[in-house]
């Protein structure tokens, strides 16, 4: 069954390779060797299923995906009495899985074997809502970000053709997208 991670646990997993809210860390080793991909698309996504579908797919079938919300544009609506319209589905969901916190209280998400119909269920959710978040699994050296900026962002160490041409199809490539750190 999908747990749920506290905010310093979702963000110390993904610092462990190299990320952070913002995205690459400087000076990690992540930043220094992984390439990357982006693909942009339209604020709440109609075809939203359709890539959460392909990212699971090139997710593999992994013994465990780690899932962080790292930011919510938009707020956070699990803990309300009355639940948005627009983020029902998402509550409905997290309830289901057990969930005692709300999603700013536990921003991870940690699914395991044979879930990937949760995974695919909440990536779609993310992207209609517009979540930052981050996504990695022990399968693949893949790490996909999904902005609120309407874009989806791949870091890897070798081109995941067949996913890069899938979201060319459901999305638009951001060629113009650099996502290295600026030195401040």
């Amino acid at each position: 069954m999908v747990s749920f991670l506290l905010q310093a646990d979702s963000a110390a997993e993904f610092r462990k390779r190299g990320f952070d809210e913002d995205g690459l860390i400087d000076g990690s080793r992540a930043a220094s060797r992984m390439s990357w991909s982006a693909f942009s698309y339209q604020s709440r996504v109609r075809n939203a299923e359709e890539i959460a579908g392909a990212l699971v797919v090139h997710l593999g079938d992994f013994l465990t995906c780690t899932a962080w919300v790292c930011r919510r544009a938009l707020g956070d609506h699990t803990g309300e009495n009355v639940v948005r319209p627009d983020w029902s589905r998402y509550v409905a969901w997290r309830t289901a899985h057990g969930a005692t916190r709300t999603l700013g209280e536990a921003p991870g998400h940690l699914f395991g074997r044979g879930e990937s119909a949760d995974l695919r269920e909440f990536i779609a959710v993310a992207l209609y809502l517009g979540w930052d978040t981050l996504l990695k699994t022990d399968k693949t050296r893949t790490i996909v970000k999904l902005s609120h900026d309407d874009r989806i962002e791949l870091y890897h160490f070798s081109a995941p053709a067949e996913l890069k041409s899938e979201l060319g199809r459901l999305c638009e490539p951001a060629p113009w997208f650099d996502p290295r750190p600026r030195r401040r």
